[in-house]
């Protein structure tokens, strides 16, 4: 019997010590989970504001649980404080994130039409310098014809189009935007931007312009008929309100239907006009420009005194006119296509047999 109590004593005291040595592996266990529960305080989850709190916590924790283990909290003391610096860095890059995203209305259209109107500005500028380059053995990098650039600009002005659905841009932005699509030929696109636009500003004269260029572009047969006409008229009684503008789009609308007789007519009106309030050497120069594309008898040479005028009248502007930089330009390409003329005619003649 005494063996036997002996025996039990024995085993009893295998089993606290066997209890007493897992105990350490238990508590380490309960500390690792106050340890994530100090690291969600951190990120804020449970509400607590200051540090010390957490510091509290951890060491109110600590103390209950494992109060023979003094080293093993310093320890995770020291680990939770360099959790602390990190956290520090952490919200100081969060917060001046946030503080930047604070800064607009829209943050879900940031990867959409966000600095559309920069966008757009950058696609203009860009066109017109890819517009001035011609490809090289079928290369188109560089042009207008640039298969990538031109995907990046029919994405912005697509989202522009929608966006301004929603958001109330200016006119001339739009109507910026439009004459832009009309050089990638996207007319359908140019159409729906030069609408936006003139409903926007209707007596706008450039802006109307524009917008019935475009239908004659796109339009059904009776719309191009009423359109032309309504340009036309334009060009009889020239605003000087941009009168290059209207004359280019007057010229843009006679060359995608061929109409250049039409075009003459209606320019020749507007230069023999004695109320006319202003008779540009615009207007000159794209005559002689039209006059040369018509070709019929005796045109070649009604060009070649438009073209003079056109320098005449040039000469007795101010060389800061919206329109001087136009006039040149067709200056250049009426006396190129002139002197092609001639050189043409001349070879021709030469090449004939000796009568």
């Amino acid at each position: 019997m005494e063996e036997n109590i002996a025996h039990l004593t024995t085993r009893v005291r295998e089993l606290e010590q066997e209890h007493a040595e897992r105990k350490p592996v238990s508590e380490l266990i309960k500390l690792l989970i106050y340890f994530l529960f100090a690291i969600s305080i951190v990120l804020g989850l449970f509400g607590l504001k200051q540090f010390s709190d957490l510091k509290g916590v951890v060491s109110e924790q600590v103390q209950l649980q494992l109060p023979r283990d003094k080293q093993r909290y310093y320890e995770y003391e020291a680990l939770v404080n360099k959790t602390k610096e990190v956290n520090d860095k952490f919200e100081g890059l969060f917060g001046k994130y946030q503080e930047a995203l604070s800064n607009y209305k829209n943050i879900d259209k940031l990867s959409e039409d966000f600095d559309i109107e920069g966008k757009v500005a950058r696609l203009l500028d860009e066109s017109n310098i890819r517009s001035q380059k011609k490809p090289i053995n079928g290369n188109y990098e560089g042009t207008l014809l640039d298969e990538k650039w031109r995907a990046k600009a029919i994405s912005i002005l697509t989202v522009l189009s929608e966006s301004q659905k929603k958001r109330d841009y200016e006119s001339d932005f739009i109507f910026n935007a439009a004459q832009l699509a009309g050089r990638l030929q996207l007319e359908k696109l140019q159409l729906i931007l030069m609408k936006v636009a003139h409903e926007k500003r209707p007596n706008d004269e450039p802006i109307k312009a524009g917008y019935l260029s475009s239908i004659v572009d796109t339009g059904l047969e009776e719309e191009v008929g009423q359109a032309f006409g309504s340009l036309m008229e334009m060009v009889r009684n020239l605003s000087p309100n941009s009168p290059h503008i209207v004359l280019a789009e007057a010229w843009n609308a006679a060359e995608d239907g061929r109409l250049y007789r039409e075009l003459i007519v209606a320019i020749t009106d507007l230069l023999e006009s004695e109320s006319a309030p202003l008779k540009p050497s615009y207007a000159y120069a794209l005559l002689a420009n039209a006059q040369l594309r018509a070709s019929g008898p005796g045109d070649i040479d009604k060009a070649k005194i438009n073209l003079e005028k056109a320098k005449r009248t040039f000469a007795s502007e101010s060389s800061h006119s919206v329109w001087a930089e136009s006039t040149l330009q067709q200056i250049k390409i009426v006396t190129r296509k002139l002197v092609e003329t001639e050189l043409l005619h001349s070879a021709l003649a030469a090449s004939e047999p000796n009568k």
